[in-house]
């Protein structure tokens, strides 16, 4: 076929998914070259859905990297705010939880889509470290948050060689995902592209015109350790 030929049945097709309500026809070689594009780009920073971090950060989260986020108190609310951004998006999350703290109905209570997220309730630091190498070696998932901050976190990494974090920072290079590591303590060093410290969470209330007050929701503050 020319490429006089193929220009016109293009115009004629692109006419005909005009009647019918399409709105944008494109040949499948352009589309191709779009998607090279877009992977030689590469994916943008992730949005954590929380304001301060996204601030502090420049905008979310950069896929390949690994970050560390340092929580106590509050870090529910770390992991289901990741988690409901990756997942409200129409992407695919995974939570390797190695202190078994997900709570199901908060989590989708406050924006995460169940149906889009690989949760792994791991026995201890070990396994869970061993899971999140398989999930980064299978691919397919836009977050991956490894949760070492449960009732056993202070403790978290002691058992762990110093090459575990050398493996989990390789992989994260490897893959597309954003990878967060949560701890109690800074485990990964700098070996961690980024590390940031939940220093609390704040309430925010609101009153009514009668006098009444409720608790609007939660405002976390970060410094940046590294």
């Amino acid at each position: 076929m020319t490429p006089a030929v193929d220009d016109e049945r293009m115009n004629g097709l692109r006419q005909l998914a005009t009647r019918f309500g399409a709105s944008q026809l494109v040949s499948a070689t352009c589309l191709a070259r779009s998607q090279a594009a877009a992977r030689r780009a590469g994916p943008g920073p992730l949005s954590t859905g929380l304001g301060p971090l996204d601030e502090l950060t420049g905008g979310g989260l950069v896929p390949g990297c690994l970050n560390e986020i340092v929580v106590g108190h509050g870090g529910a609310v770390v992991t289901q705010s990741l988690l409901a951004s990756a997942t409200g998006a129409g992407r695919f999350a995974a939570l390797v939880d190695a202190g078994d703290g997900l709570d199901v109905d908060s989590a989708a209570a406050s924006g995460v889509a169940l149906e889009k997220l690989l949760w792994v309730r791991a026995a201890d630091h070990v396994q869970a470290l061993r899971c999140t190498e398989t999930i980064l070696e299978a691919d397919g998932f836009a977050l991956l948050v490894l949760d070492l901050a449960g009732p056993a976190g202070v403790g978290a990494g002691r058992c762990l060689p110093a090459s575990a974090w050398v493996r989990l920072q390789r992989l994260s290079r490897a893959s597309r995902s954003v990878v967060v590591l949560l701890s109690a303590r800074p485990l990964a060093g700098p070996l961690a592209a980024l590390t940031v410290r939940l220093r609390r969470v704040r309430s925010r209330w609101a009153d009514s015109a009668a006098g009444d007050s409720w608790l609007e929701g939660l405002e976390p503050e970060f410094e940046r350790i590294r």
